[in-house]
């Protein structure tokens, strides 16, 4: 598949990102811990995103404005997606709860207003193709850490910081269209800049980067 992808992020509303201490030196922690530091590194309950998905084949290109909000709770997190451009799926908005008990799947439902349709997504919906794009609705929902297995494979330069480079491997292979996924995580920051998207034939088919992070005080 020669489709790329970029997700632009930036925190916009209600999110502290901050280098965080740790109980270990950073060349100590390993891949389970580095996934910890950067669920532990948003400080506030609630979050807001701007995400610009782009989507390249060949000379055409496919763009999404989608509007992100998070909020945590004591049995896990829910996420809003709501599109804001362009005007043909405007309004389309996507609720996913994450819960933390590994046992307990995730739900999502999304919200058509052209036919004011609510339908719930579960099981095998989570590996369908997410907005005829080369996303899939998995990639739209938090990730629980207790989902994965961890591996640090090594620790390299990405700019004028020091990436963290782990790997993420779902325990339950039936429920992803993914063999595996490697963060890049920024340790000043424990923000992840960079996923790269390994298909079940171990063929890199998509690559995210995130960035625009902001401190911000409420």
């Amino acid at each position: 598949m020669n489709a790329k992808r970029l997700w632009a992020m930036m925190l916009c509303c209600a999110g502290l990102l901050t280098g965080m201490a740790v109980g270990a030196a950073a060349g100590e922690l390993t891949g389970r811990q580095i996934m910890e530091n950067v669920d532990k590194a948003t400080k506030a309950s609630d979050t807001s995103q701007i995400i610009s998905i782009v989507v390249e084949r060949g000379d055409q290109k496919l763009s999404r404005r989608v509007r992100g909000l998070n909020k945590k709770t004591p049995w896990g997190e829910k996420d809003l997606m709501t599109f804001e451009l362009p005007e043909d799926v405007k309004n389309i908005k996507y609720l996913t709860w994450n819960y933390t008990d590994p046992a307990q799947r995730d739900d999502m439902w999304v919200y058509m207003p052209s036919e004011k349709l609510v339908r719930r997504i579960s099981g095998g919906g989570m590996k369908s193709v997410f907005m005829r794009s080369d996303l899939y609705n998995e990639d739209m929902k938090t990730v629980n850490l207790d989902d994965d297995d961890y591996e640090l494979l090594r620790n390299e330069k990405c700019g004028e910081a020091t990436c963290h480079v782990v790997q993420r491997v779902k325990k339950d292979q039936s429920d992803t269209n993914y063999a595996r996924r490697v963060v890049w995580v920024r340790e000043d920051i424990w923000q992840p800049v960079k996923v790269e998207y390994f298909d079940k034939k171990n063929r890199l088919v998509k690559t995210a980067h995130m960035g625009g992070f902001q401190n911000v005080q409420i």
